[in-house]
């Protein structure tokens, strides 16, 4: 037995072929009557003037098939089996000839009416169900430079340990003490240099 489609798929495929929002339950349940929501339904009756396939039972007798092959673009009938292409051709008939094209829409208990309740409430639900939007998550913040001293070939100065980058600068006295209390070891000429320059500003 062919898979049936659900009724939140066939719903789904109807809005994507144009189906206004409160016709959908009525085509839920009209292909629910014509064919149990299977894709792959086939009424071979002639008899009763029938050739029908698919979920909305696309009747291909004769004349009226082959006229249809061409309005619909279809090389072969079983290509209705398809979904999307048989919701297709459901909306071309239905913008042409209406309900009435339909004959479990017909007469004073139209068939299709004892499923339009479950139709209706499946539709509701599947609306009242959609998630909510989600919230884009907060910007990441950019981590804070870490700096720390440094001396790079000789010259004194401050490296941020985040993005490599290096800002020459004279330590001050109390950086140099430190870099050094810390196993760092500034060149005796760096020092002197520095001091001797001390000794000049003072005089």
């Amino acid at each position: 037995m062919a898979k049936q489609i659900t009724r939140a798929q066939l719903a789904g495929l109807l809005r994507q072929e144009g189906f206004e929002e409160d016709l959908i339950p009525t085509f839920i349940a009209i292909s629910q009557a014509e064919s149990g929501l299977n894709p792959r339904a086939l009424n071979p009756d002639a008899s009763t003037g029938d050739y029908s396939l698919g979920l909305f039972q696309i009747n291909m007798l004769g004349k009226m098939g082959e006229e249809r092959r061409r309005q619909f673009g279809l090389k072969a009938n079983e290509e209705l089996y398809d979904p999307r292409t048989n919701v297709r051709a459901a909306k071309a008939i239905y913008d042409s000839q209406g309900l009435g094209a339909w004959s479990v829409t017909r007469g004073k208990n139209p068939a299709y009416k004892q499923y339009l309740p479950e139709a209706i409430d499946s539709t509701a639900r599947g609306f009242s169900s959609m998630p909510e939007p989600v919230a884009p998550p907060p910007p990441v913040e950019k981590e804070a430079p870490v700096n720390v001293l440094a001396l790079k070939d000789g010259v004194q100065g401050v490296l941020d340990k985040t993005s490599g980058e290096f800002t020459a600068r004279d330590f001050t006295d109390e950086e140099a003490d430190r870099y050094e209390r810390y196993g760092g070891l500034i060149p005796k000429a760096t020092r002197f240099a520095k001091d001797f320059a001390k000794s000049l500003l003072y005089r």
